[in-house]
């Protein structure tokens, strides 16, 4: 069985963050002339970063309103668009080999602005160069990613020094602190799905016990954004409540039965 044999993305390259809606008004789309335009490299850029998020993130979407969807991702509406828009700019800073040629061939294209979807090559360069490496051997470092990101989202009201030092004071393992906020969770986040639940823990146990976040966790954390992470904006405040009451919840615990907090 063959081995894939890749680089780690190197994150630390500047990544465009100009939304798409500006190029297309640089251009004055819609017009009959923007379908075959020649776009810059930081134009282009910018499209494929729309396009890959789009192919990322619509299975997510109802039919009917995915033009919607992808108008919104062109306006860069949704903050947690930035996860798969700002990822795949650092896809495109790391690019190497067949990978890299393709891109530079889709800049010596004409594109129709009008019609996104149009040109063949372009769509085939996102899907097969950006996309298949994100849900397969990059999975992980997507899932790592998206869990920076969503800390400050998500947590960004906790104190999370203050509660590790608890934690550290109190030599309470992580398996039984995670079992805890797992128990308070049932409580305090009632209407939560599972896979909401799941990823509050994840990164909880990120924050408090950085250095155990598997490979695994990474993983499973960017699967669940890459299927909820339009729900996952819409219910942020909800998610965050959930979590801190939680996490309130059982320090309360551990003052009234005179002992740890768990």
């Amino acid at each position: 069985m063959s081995e894939t044999v890749y680089t780690i993305l190197d994150l630390s390259r500047p990544v465009g963050r100009r939304p798409f809606r500006e190029v297309l008004h640089d251009k004055a789309v819609p017009s009959p002339s923007n379908t075959s335009v020649q776009l810059s490299e930081a134009q282009l850029g910018s499209l494929v970063r729309v396009l890959y998020t789009y192919g990322m993130h619509f299975d997510e979407i109802r039919e009917d309103q995915r033009p919607f969807f992808m108008e919104s991702i062109k306006d860069n509406t949704n903050g947690m668009f930035d996860i798969p828009l700002t990822f795949c700019g650092h896809l495109l800073n790391n690019l190497d080999g067949i990978a890299k040629e393709e891109f530079g061939e889709l800049l010596k294209m004409e594109h129709n602005l009008n019609e996104l979807f149009s040109n063949e090559a372009l769509m085939d360069f996102v899907e097969m160069q950006l996309i298949d490496p994100t849900v397969t051997y990059r999975k992980w470092e997507y899932g790592r990613y998206a869990m920076e990101h969503m800390s400050k989202e998500f947590l960004w009201n906790m104190d999370w020094q203050v509660e590790r030092s608890q934690v550290e004071k109190k030599n309470i393992p992580m398996e039984a602190y995670v079992d805890s906020l797992d128990r308070s969770l049932d409580i305090f986040g009632t209407g939560l799905d599972d896979h909401e639940k799941t990823l509050l823990l994840l990164l909880s146990k990120n924050k408090l016990w950085e250095q155990h976040s598997t490979l695994v966790d990474h993983m499973l954390f960017g699967d669940i954004v890459q299927s909820n992470l339009v729900g996952l904006n819409l219910r942020k405040e909800k998610l965050a409540e959930a979590l801190d009451k939680s996490i309130e919840y059982q320090h309360s615990k551990g003052k009234d039965r005179g002992g740890p907090s768990l």
